[in-house]
């Protein structure tokens, strides 16, 4: 274990390291490491690199550019097929060797060690490494719960000696005052856990993939129902799956199919998580009007080049893409948020807007196709939760656009109408009813 969703699988030779972000915050300040690494990406011994998703607690730019030429040069990315290459692009652009791992296929990557990787719901993806004749699953962030997701796998990877997964919510679940959308959400989260290891059976299951909290003074409320590594095992023991649970705090080490004691790594998190309350949080700084103006201009010159702008504004004619209202609690002010029209304040009250939000977070999500997806991780505003749909819709085809789609060709028009994202289920109160 080297931090959060960051291991290194070995065997003989092999040091194939998983998604490493050691440094910093990720999703526009929205997150830190419960625990700070003293160390870096260079001083750690691998042979290759896994990168499981585009999510920057799993692909780090900051870190990987951080990697001497000679490390970079020696080394070997392993990265699902997509359809953008942004990823492979990036990495061959630093020097790194790439290597696209289209699903199920089982790849040897030096004698006697395999692995095979595989989408999961669109982005992530996971990985099964094999050596030794034994087979660790690293599911992090694949969200798999229902049966015949679970099959799929398993039909793949057989019996497993080792499974890894997350067990705790990793976005926003709902406003500081819902109290029963974040306890019922992390309860929920749990079950899934508990039920991926019913389903695999494995000898070993490491939680992980949660080592992170809400670091920003917007969002900071977050942590409170968050589960913690403890409120996995224990889950577990309550499930009575006959799993053996590892707990590993940083730089802890697990042979597959030995003892572990978790005593010490449990105090370790426990402590950690303790002193969250006391340590320094992010703070939201404040956008000027003139530049949020100038990136609304940008963002909506990149939807007129990207999509059919036509038929963009035919769908805002036919009542299809309503405008929709955002408050900026640093500007004191609403906003019409409208991709066919001017940005502008508008006389509209906070209660009454789809969403609040600092500026910093507005700028983000205008500057970046994928700002609206940041924004939705790390939870840094609050929802009204009737009128938070429009601003979905109106933000949903540069969200799109991030993963090479285009309206109304690629990305139907019912997707961006009708849009299905987690947070308009938390807002509906029926995450469960779509599980």
């Amino acid at each position: 274990m080297i931090n959060h969703a960051c291991v290194s699988l070995q065997s003989g030779s092999v040091k194939l390291l998983c998604d490493p972000w050691l440094s910093g915050s990720c999703f526009n300040d929205g997150w830190d490491l419960v625990v700070d690494n003293d160390f870096s990406l260079e001083s750690l011994d691998f042979t290759h690199i896994w990168l499981s998703h585009e999510h920057p607690d799993h692909f780090s730019p900051k870190d990987l550019q951080a990697l001497s030429p000679e490390r970079r040069a020696a080394t070997t990315v392993f990265f699902q097929e997509t359809a953008d290459q942004k990823v492979k692009t990036f990495c061959e652009n630093l020097g790194f060797k790439f290597q696209e791992l289209p699903d199920f296929a089982r790849t040897e990557i030096e004698k006697g060690v395999f692995i095979t990787c595989a989408k999961s719901r669109g982005s992530d993806s996971w990985l099964l490494f094999e050596a030794e004749q034994k087979k660790v699953l690293n599911l992090n962030d694949c969200f798999v719960k229902n049966a015949s997701e679970l099959e799929k796998i398993r039909t793949i990877a057989g019996n497993i000696d080792v499974l890894m997964s997350q067990y705790s919510f990793a976005n926003w679940v709902g406003n500081e005052d819902d109290v029963q959308s974040q306890s019922s959400i992390a309860k929920m989260y749990l079950e899934i856990f508990d039920k991926q290891v019913s389903y695999f059976k494995p000898k070993a299951v490491i939680p992980f993939a949660n080592f992170t909290w809400y670091s920003n003074d917007e969002n900071f409320y977050l942590n409170r129902f968050s589960s913690k590594i403890n409120d996995a095992v224990e889950s577990l023991a309550r499930a009575n799956t006959d799993c053996q649970a590892v707990v590993l705090a940083p730089m802890d080490s697990y042979e597959v199919g030995s003892a572990h004691n978790n005593e010490n790594a449990l105090r370790f998190w426990q402590e950690a998580n303790a002193n969250l309350e006391s340590k320094p949080r992010r703070k939201s700084r404040t956008v000027d009007l003139e530049s949020l103006d100038g990136a609304f201009v940008a963002y909506q010159k990149r939807l007129q080049e990207k999509n059919d702008w036509s038929a963009i504004v035919a769908a805002r004619a036919a009542g299809q893409l309503p405008a929709s209202y955002v408050y900026l609690t640093d500007h004191d002010c609403a906003f019409k948020f409208d991709i066919t029209e001017n940005f502008e304040k508008a006389d509209v009250a906070r209660n009454d807007c789809a969403i609040v939000m600092g500026s910093d977070s507005l700028f983000f999500l205008l500057r970046h196709e994928w700002g609206r997806g940041s924004l939705q991780i790390n939870g840094r505003f609050q929802a009204n939760y009737e009128r938070l749909i429009d601003f979905i819709r109106q933000t949903q085809i540069a969200f799109a656009n991030n993963i090479g789609l285009s309206f109304p060709t690629t990305l139907a028009p019912a997707s961006v109408f009708n849009p299905n994202t987690f947070i308009l289920r938390v807002a509906d109160g029926n995450v469960k009813d779509h599980l």
